[in-house]
Order: structure tokens, then C-alpha cells, then sequence
């Protein structure tokens, strides 16, 4: 004997399994930006985020013009440091309407924190330093997802960690 039994079923709750996530709060991926503050009258700091040790990055960012109280016709010139920096290298400035925007090749050479700096003077009299700071992971930690204008432009095989070696060790 074949019986058909039929239940009431619930009334279904549409996606009442499913996890949701507001938009508003969602901001992965929408503000990737380098994040330039103010540290104190003369300094900017300069938050790279994460990078990756022996790796070559090119990277843009920019400075509004009312950070540093500059007007837009300025006269912004490079300072040569004392002892030339291997690791950093400040390639252009260039001045805008409303801010200057800098291309420096940044070299992350160690792990953990990375703090490189460089110096510009506006009108020949106010000396300005701009120090960049990243996170650098080493090698096998994994690889960082990259600011917005932060492009990897090489990478340097460090000779020291290398499996492949002509030395034969002690016997």
C-alpha cells in the first residue's frame, strides 16, 4: 500500500542559512591607499603596509599641499644625504595643483619593520623629512597584497640563504 503523507511545511526564510555582509562595512580591497601623516612640523611619515624582504618596489604617493602649508608655486629640491642610501632612491618630485607627488625604488633588504627616509627642502629654507615605513615578511611568510601604487619591479636572490652551494662543508 502506497500512503502519501504531506506536511505543512515552514514557511521558507529566504537565505536564513547564508552569512551577509553589509556593504558599508566591507572596505577590502577600497581603500588600499599609502597613508601619508603629518609626525610633527618638519616630518611626514609614509605607510608603505606590507612588502617582501629581498624584493625591489616602485613606488608613487603624494603629499597635499596644505600637510606641509606649501602653496602651489614652489620651488621643491632633493637633499643629498650625507651617506648615499643603497636602499632608497628618489627618483622625481613633481608639483601639482594640489600636492607634490614623489616616485621613490624602495629596496626591502631586512624583515620585520622597515624605516627609510629621505629629505626635500621647499623655497631653499624649510627642510622637510619624509620617512617610509613598511612591514616586511620574510621569506616563506607568505606574499603581501601591494598598496595602491606600489609596484614590485625586481627581486634580489640573497646569495647567503641559497640551497645550492659549492661548499662542501667540514669533514
Amino acid at each position: 500500500m502506497n500512503k502519501s503523507v504531506k506536511t505543512q511545511s515552514e514557511p521558507e526564510q529566504k537565505d536564513s542559512h547564508h552569512v551577509h555582509f553589509e556593504e558599508k562595512g566591507d572596505s577590502f580591497g577600497k581603500n588600499n591607499e599609502i597613508i601619508v601623516q603629518k609626525s610633527s612640523d618638519n616630518k611626514l611619515s609614509v605607510h608603505l603596509g606590507f612588502l617582501q624582504v629581498n624584493h625591489r618596489y616602485a613606488i608613487k604617493f603624494t603629499v597635499s599641499n596644505a600637510l606641509i602649508n606649501i602653496t602651489k608655486n614652489v620651488e621643491i629640491t632633493f637633499v643629498e644625504p650625507a651617506i648615499p642610501n643603497k636602499n632608497l632612491d628618489l627618483i622625481s618630485i613633481d608639483i601639482k595643483q594640489d600636492n607634490l607627488e614623489f616616485c621613490v625604488v624602495l629596496f626591502a633588504y631586512k624583515e620585520k619593520l622597515l624605516k627609510e627616509e629621505f629629505t626635500f627642502r621647499i623655497l631653499n629654507k624649510i627642510t622637510v623629512t619624509a620617512i617610509l615605513n613598511a612591514r616586511v615578511l620574510g621569506k616563506g611568510k607568505g606574499t603581501p597584497l601591494l598598496r595602491n601604487n606600489i609596484h614590485c619591479i625586481g627581486q634580489d636572490d640573497n646569495d647567503e640563504e641559497s640551497e645550492v652551494s659549492d661548499w662542501a662543508g667540514y669533514d
